[in-house]
This record gives C-alpha cells, structure tokens and sequence, in this order.
C-alpha cells in the first residue's frame, strides 16, 4: 500500500521545528514498543544526490583518511625518542671559546709565577698563591701578600682574614666566585715586607690578570699594596675615604682585613668604602 504523502504544510512546519519531529518520533517509538512492536522495518529511501557545491572537491583539503575498522588494531609500540641537549648558539660559543682561551691564559701566567726566583720573597716559600674568582667579574680585589694560612691552603684570604672577607661580599650582595681576588706579591715571603723591587717584580703577574679580568672597580686593601698602586707614600688614613684612578679603574683604598681584626673599629671605615663602590657598581 503507498503510504500517504505529507502535505505541504507538514514538510514546512518539520523544516522550522525540528525539535518537535523529533519529539513525535520518540513518542511514536514508545508507543509502538508498548504496543509489542520491538524493531520497526527502516524504509527504502531514494539516494539524495549531493550538492553542487560539495561534489566539487575543496580546494584545502586533505588527503582522504581511511575509514576505522571495526576490529581492535594491535596497539603500536612507544617511538624512543632521543633527547639532545640544546646548542650552544654562534655567539654563545664564541664568547665560552674566548673565556676558555682567558683561562688558559692564566693558568700559564700563574705556572710561570710558580717558579719565578726573581725576586728574594721566592726563598723559603711553600708555594705561590694564584688568584681566584670569576674572570668576568666587575669588581677585582687586590691584597697585599698570602700569609700562612692562605699558601698552606693554596687559596687567597684563608683562615679568619677569609672568613672576615666572606662576610664583608656577603653584606654587599656578592660572593668571591663572582669578584677576582689576588695579591700585590704572589709569594708570603716570610714577615718580610714588600719592597719597592719585590712590587715590581710582581706586578707583571698582576697587570696580566688586570689585562684579562678588566675590572669596572677596583679595591686594594692594605696600606702597602695601596701605596704601590697608586704611587704614593701617604699612610692608609689619607689614602682611604676617596675615589683615585688606576689604569683608568676607579679604585678605593681601605684597610687590610689582618688590619680590622686588629682594631674592631677599622670595620666602620671599611664598610663606608665598601658602600661606596656598590654605588659605583650600581652607577649611582
């Protein structure tokens, strides 16, 4: 039997409220099934031809993808992945090559000063003492001479003078591995003082280290290492207390650190200078 066509009306009002067909349909199904009726034969429908627009493939499509198959697919195996560390970039590199070639540099310099007789501070000595810290650093400490503890330890301000040093970075926000920290004389040379000869024998050791670390500061504590780099024979009280030049650095003259556990007070002096190169460092 044909079945009967839907009127004009029906086929617009299904158009407008789709949501209502539907709502019909469920109901229908549910009374159908109340009534006995489990499974309702699908009808024959013709084939909808597509429209033109979509018979025409689109111009940004891709590859058709295959259609999933029903049967459970054998789950693949985890791909390894390797996991390289990243690469140094052209200009990282040559500036890692370039401090590379600055230690080297160094470390010759000071194997030199490790058997250097030039000078009588070289007799009775246990061993030179070679500076230390950061080769890019800002700030560059001079002392004037190793004493015991530091050519026993091999390492420049040991003992209490180091432990003194460390808390005087420590207050200005820094540590010795980001300052350079040297001697005037890389030899104790006894308790012999340093003579005008022995700075002078030593100071191609320390112009080489000024030449790679190119400090932006420049401290020197001790009244002796203080005279022989700023070429004046006033004691420590007219020397401290003011900004001079060194090669073109500003500089700060101050007391030795064996000089403030001496007199307590000298650390009051000290500190100003200290305070006085953050400012500068700072550029204030």
């Amino acid at each position: 039997m044909d079945r009967p066509a839907l009127s004009d009306e029906l086929q617009e009002r299904d158009r407008d409220d789709p949501a209502a067909l539907l709502q019909q349909v469920v109901a229908t199904l549910r009374m159908a099934r109340f009534g006995g009726v489990d499974a309702v034969t699908r009808p024959k429908l013709p084939p909808i031809a597509p429209p033109a627009s979509a018979a025409r493939p689109a111009l940004d499509a891709g590859p058709a993808r295959p259609v999933a198959s029903a049967q459970p697919s054998r789950p693949s195996q985890p791909i390894a992945t390797r996991v390289t560390a990243p690469q140094p970039g052209p200009v990282a590199s040559s500036l890692t090559q370039e401090r590379q070639l600055l230690r080297d540099k160094l470390h010759d310099m000071f194997g030199r000063a490790a058997v250097c007789e030039k000078c009588p501070r070289h007799q009775g000595r246990l061993r030179t003492v070679a500076g230390q810290g950061n080769i890019a650093a800002r700030l560059m400490l001079v002392l004037e001479s190793p004493d015991e503890a530091s050519e026993k330890a091999a390492r420049p301000a040991s003992g209490p003078p180091g432990e003194l040093l460390d808390k005087m970075l420590h207050a200005m926000g820094l540590h010795r591995d980001e300052v350079w920290l040297t001697y005037l004389c890389l030899c104790r040379g006894g308790d012999l003082p340093i003579s005008p000869q022995d700075a002078k024998t030593c100071s191609t050791y320390l112009r080489q280290q000024w030449e790679v670390i190119q400090p932006q500061a420049l401290v020197v504590l001790g009244e002796r290492a203080s005279q022989v780099l700023l070429q004046q024979q006033a004691p420590m009280a007219e020397l401290r207390g003011r900004w001079q030049v060194v090669k073109g650095v500003p500089t700060r003259a101050t007391w030795s650190m064996a000089e403030m556990l001496a007199d307590q007070s000298k650390k009051r002096d000290v500190w100003t200078d200290l305070q006085a190169v953050m400012s500068k460092l700072a550029g204030r």
